[in-house]
């Protein structure tokens, strides 16, 4: 796996990961970032699979939630 991200602003960037491999992961995302709040990650972007084994293109969005700590 390599990835990259690059800040833009302090809510917006810009993302890239790529997943080596024949399985389900194994695919190149290019996408955007942006942080809704200390807690609130949202990504979309678009991917390209590596092999027909790994799928097909497709548009995405992930959204990650941090439940513990303190902000």
């Amino acid at each position: 796996m390599v990835g990259i991200e690059q800040p833009l602003t302090r809510r917006w960037g810009i993302v890239t990961d790529w997943f080596s491999g024949r399985h389900d992961l194994g695919a190149a995302i290019v996408g955007m970032s942006f942080q809704r709040d200390p807690r609130t990650l949202i990504i979309f972007g678009y991917k390209v699979a590596n092999n027909a084994i790994s799928g097909k293109p497709a548009f995405m969005i992930e959204v990650a939630r941090s439940w513990g700590g303190k902000h």
